[in-house]
């Protein structure tokens, strides 16, 4: 959570109808919500350890990402 506190960050996000959005941008980008901080460690050894992070990102319209979202990321090797 420390790694994105503060830092302005961009997202590719689907909605549930298979759009794909752009969440940030150059000028505003997505900040991490001041309500976001879900960390949970588990009340037992089965409980697994969770953290929820929620961002908000402002602005007037919505942007459509039609760029790949299938390789867009590449392993290195």
């Amino acid at each position: 959570m420390n790694a994105v506190k503060g830092r302005k960050m961009f997202f590719i996000v689907q909605d549930n109808n298979g759009e794909w959005y752009l969440m940030g941008d150059k000028w505003h980008g997505a900040k991490l919500a001041p309500d976001s901080d879900g960390a949970a460690t588990g009340a037992s050894c089965t409980e697994r350890n969770q953290t929820t992070l929620r961002f908000q990102y402002n602005t007037p319209r919505a942007f459509v990402y039609e760029g790949d979202t299938e390789n867009i990321l590449t392993a290195a090797g």
